[in-house]
């Protein structure tokens, strides 16, 4: 590896040389090549006959003294011509020192150029080498400097430390509680379920670690990554600061300041990298602000319903560029089902949905189940719209998309036992998905719904047990203890 640093580095230093140099040496050459011509052209070679030379003024002498009028005889041209003539070395007296003056100011041209060069190349080197010596210099400063940093001030290099494990920890968690059906360790964040409480399985020291680095030196700052890998470190600190925001939330009140940090953070790293999950990742951090928004203003007010319209345009933009999946039709289904009351538009997203087979990139049965209740659920509502007024009870056979849905979604364990007690909730004040439908059925249709019930709850049932169990597996975590030796020595040092 030396050796192919120091030859950008040599053949810089020879360039200089070598251009100058061949020039002087084509100037020379030519010179040369000129006067051998000149010496050609001039002057006789050995064994070259003797030329005849004439006296101009001579030859005018002569003819003028013929008689006026009179017309020259060819005698008297040849004798002008003999007393006219001259000899070669009168000539050669003449011309050659004018010639030999031409041949010494082209050789002391050739010689000038040759200096000229010479002393230019000179003087390239001298500014080469004062430049790589001033580089050098530079370069040891710079290092110097950053030795001295990171004595007198330790901190720095523990933050940096702190930093790159609390990213680690935080795909080891992401990977941990993903619902990918197979191995999520190519991407962490490809299926997770918000109902997880992501922010409480961090853990408390993780996070207020987490926190004191990003306090100190914010994501968006980082300047170390290819705009691909500080997209994807910016959307998992979007998803952590959107899990802090839910989880505070719910337990007193969230900082909206963290909700839009982690809105920033993905328009950033969209921005970074057009890649449609960031887009579901900024879709979805929508609905959960809007979801607070609503709780406070209510569901009328322009600010929820702006909430509500940047996540919808989120997910629209995002089948825009990848139609095969799943997540973002399943959340445009639930805008216009859950949000906006209009549960056939609902339930005609959702069948895109159904024709897809990854969630994002890969499958995940956990959230097929839930799109399957949800279509059942959606069913369940438009045949409640269309029997309304009727008098007869509502039967098995009219029922069978709502029983057939259901039913699929019961071969799994992924729906929550929250969500199927107030579905089916047989209180007529409840506004649960399958309550009217209960409250309409034969008693043939109202056993199907209560059976289906049963095994939906037994299987929530069995999720929740996994879960509790894949807690206590997770507790204490080798990446939590590895994070809180980081974070003692940041609290040391600082």
């Amino acid at each position: 590896m030396p050796e192919n640093k120091s030859l950008p580095r040599s053949l810089y230093a020879t360039l200089p040389w070598i251009l100058p140099l061949m020039v002087a040496v084509i100037g020379v050459v030519l010179a040369y090549h000129i006067i051998h011509h000149i010496d050609a052209m001039l002057f006789k070679t050995s064994g070259e006959s003797a030329e005849q030379y004439y006296s101009a003024a001579s030859l005018t002498r002569c003819l003028d003294t013929g008689a006026p009028n009179t017309p020259l005889t060819a005698d008297a041209l040849k004798s002008c011509l003999h007393s006219a003539n001259t000899k070669p070395q009168t000539f050669d007296e003449i011309v050659t020192p004018r010639i030999d003056e031409l041949k010494w100011l082209l050789t002391m041209i050739a010689y000038l150029g040759v200096f000229y060069t010479l002393a230019q190349v000179g003087a390239t080197w001298f500014s080469a080498e004062a430049y790589t010596k001033k580089a050098e210099d530079g370069l040891k400063r710079i290092s110097d400097a950053l030795v001295e940093i990171n004595t007198t001030y330790p901190l720095f290099e523990h933050v940096a430390e702190l930093r790159r494990r609390s990213f680690e920890a935080l795909d080891k968690v992401f990977s941990t509680v993903s619902r990918a059906s197979g191995s999520s360790s190519g991407n962490p964040v490809e299926a997770l379920d918000w109902s997880d409480n992501l922010f409480r399985k961090l853990g408390v020291e993780f996070r207020q670690g987490l926190l004191s680095a990003e306090s100190f030196a914010s994501a968006d700052l980082d300047v170390e990554r290819t705009p691909d890998e500080h997209a994807e470190l910016l959307r998992k600190l979007a998803l952590f600061y959107r899990s802090k925001f839910s989880y505070e939330d719910n337990v007193t009140q969230g900082s909206f300041g963290d909700a839009e940090r982690a809105e920033a953070y993905l328009i950033l790293a969209n921005k970074k990298k057009r890649d449609f999950t960031i887009k579901n990742d900024l879709g979805s951090t929508y609905i959960t602000i809007y979801l607070a928004v609503k709780k406070r203003l209510g569901p009328g007010h322009k600010d929820t319903q702006y909430y509500l319209e940047r996540s919808e345009n989120a997910f629209t933009e995002s089948t825009q560029i990848e139609p095969r999946q799943q997540r973002a039709y399943y959340n445009l289904a639930v805008i216009a089902g859950a949000h906006r009351r209009q549960f056939r538009r609902a339930a005609e997203i959702l069948r895109n949905a159904l024709d897809c087979d990854v969630w994002q990139r890969q499958p995940s049965d956990y959230f097929q189940s839930i799109i399957l209740y949800n279509m059942g659920c959606y069913e369940s509502r438009i045949l409640q719209e269309g029997l309304v007024k009727a008098a007869v009870p509502v039967t098995v056979e009219q029922a069978k998309e709502v029983l057939s849905f259901l039913r699929q979604a019961a071969d799994f364990k992924s729906v929550r036992r929250n969500i199927i007690e107030k579905d089916f909730e047989e209180d007529p004040k409840a506004d649960g998905d399958i309550t009217g439908l209960l409250k309409m059925a034969d008693k043939n249709l109202k056993a199907e719904l209560v059976g289906i019930r049963d095994d939906l709850l037994k299987k929530a049932r069995e999720l929740e047990i996994t879960d509790d169990k894949q807690k206590a597996s997770e507790t204490p975590h080798s990446f939590t203890r590895a994070f809180a030796e980081a974070f003692r020595a940041f609290k040391k040092a600082y």
